[in-house]
């Protein structure tokens, strides 16, 4: 046994890697349902539609929906947003299978960034580091902070220059 914090663990064996195997399959299950679940929410709640109207009139926002259909389901609202979101900024046509939803998730947000021009190179920095072997959901948020960063970079400095030649 080892420790890791205050918590002994069991040393890792070729054994208890192979036990594994069953945990691995229902983790990349649910990220396939989340991928399934987003796009089906996609369908029903587009992100570009605001107000939705009952069938008796009465109108409702995305947040009170998907809060009743979450609370339904058992989920949070936000959990719905999430999948919706991320099925939206990577659809089925740019999708690797072999990466998880996480990977995709991680990264969503810098998909959207200027007006969905970033998605490319994000598609093709999954690939590569898919390639490499490097590809995590930790190493996907990584990235995602670098470009985050050096995007509000190249705007500050564009800005800085705009005001310095008038």
């Amino acid at each position: 046994m080892s420790t890791e914090g205050s918590q002994s663990v069991p040393e890792r064996t070729e054994k208890t890697r192979k036990e594994y195997g069953p945990l691995v399959k229902a983790i990349k299950a649910v990220g396939s349902a989340m991928f399934k679940m987003g796009d089906a929410l996609l369908v029903e709640f587009p992100r570009t539609k605001v107000r939705w109207t009952a069938r008796d009139g009465a109108e409702s926002t995305e947040s009170e929906i998907l809060s009743r259909l979450g609370a339904q389901a058992g989920m949070d609202r936000t959990t719905l947003v999430a999948a919706r979101n991320t099925a939206a900024a990577f659809p089925k046509s740019v999708r690797l299978v072999s990466v998880p939803f996480s990977v995709y998730k991680a990264l969503q947000a810098e998909a959207w960034a200027d007006g969905g021009a970033r998605r490319t190179q994000i598609v093709e920095w999954i690939a590569e580091a898919r390639k490499a072997g490097t590809l995590t959901a930790e190493s996907a948020r990584e990235h995602a902070t670098a470009v985050r960063i050096m995007r509000k970079g190249v705007v500050e400095t564009d800005t800085e220059s705009e005001s310095k030649s008038k």
